[in-house]
């Protein structure tokens, strides 16, 4: 049975350095940089959740988008999210994993 991680959103608790992720949409390839203050909580939803890929790129330092240059420390994140095991009826069925389990993602 595939496990859909369907749900109204994700929550990332930042704990420790702030960082840069990254959003980049899957079809025009746009990058979005958010900056993750210490101690931050993050909620994805609707597109964000379910059609934008997020990530954090491995680096020892982060650029502002006014050139302010931070460097990283050690950083945990507690990510919460709800599962089931109902079939999945999201807005994004092209990008969900749990209606393309086995199907590649992206070409």
């Amino acid at each position: 049975a595939v496990v859909s991680t369907q749900s109204t959103g994700i929550l990332s608790l930042s704990l420790g350095s702030a960082v840069v992720m990254e959003f980049r949409h899957p079809v025009s390839g746009t990058v979005v940089p958010v900056h993750l203050p210490a101690r931050s909580l993050t909620v994805m939803s609707g597109e964000s959740r379910y059609l934008w890929q997020h990530g954090i790129t491995p680096r020892k330092q982060d650029v502002s988008e006014e050139r302010d240059v931070t460097s990283r420390g050690v950083r945990v994140s507690l990510t919460l999210r709800q599962c089931t095991t109902e079939p999945c009826s999201c807005d994004y069925p092209s990008q969900c994993d749990s209606q393309n389990y086995g199907k590649p993602r992206f070409s």
